[in-house]
């Protein structure tokens, strides 16, 4: 690890705030467990980053993760960096992405049979279809 974060301080310049990808994941299937994924995944992502600068001498100022980690609320409440540093937030633009698709088919279930202002459904032949949904979400990205 002090190896990666090495690297990761020479690529950016020198500096050592940098960026930091965290996503929790289970490492086995099957196991019993005491705590639930969701506070694993805060837990994790917690210590990782209050242990940075005792290990590393570094801080991780950009969290990059899943739009619906609880995680980045946990590591921004408890100021892990002090009140003079603040961690920013990336949104995955996969994330994003998936986010506005699920969106999209939601929006397509609810409306069907309903008709729009111009007296026609919202899905059907020129109209949103599934080919389209995919464009759109590709364009608001």
């Amino acid at each position: 690890m002090a190896e990666a974060v090495r690297e990761a301080v020479d690529e950016n310049d020198g500096k050592r705030d940098l960026a930091v990808a965290v996503d929790g994941s289970w490492q086995k299937r099957g196991f019993l467990r005491r705590m639930a994924c969701g506070k694993m995944e805060v837990a994790g992502a917690l210590s990782i980053f209050q242990r940075s600068q005792s290990l590393y001498n570094v801080r991780y100022t950009k969290y990059l993760g899943d739009g619906d980690s609880k995680a980045f609320t946990s590591i921004a409440e408890n100021k892990v960096y002090g009140d003079h540093c603040s961690v920013e937030k990336l949104e995955c633009i996969g994330h994003v992405m998936k986010r506005m698709g699920t969106r999209l088919r939601r929006l397509k279930t609810k409306m069907r049979g309903q008709k729009l202002s111009d007296g026609k459904p919202l899905c059907g032949r020129n109209r949103l279809t599934e080919a389209k949904s995919t464009v759109c979400k590709h364009i608001m990205v």
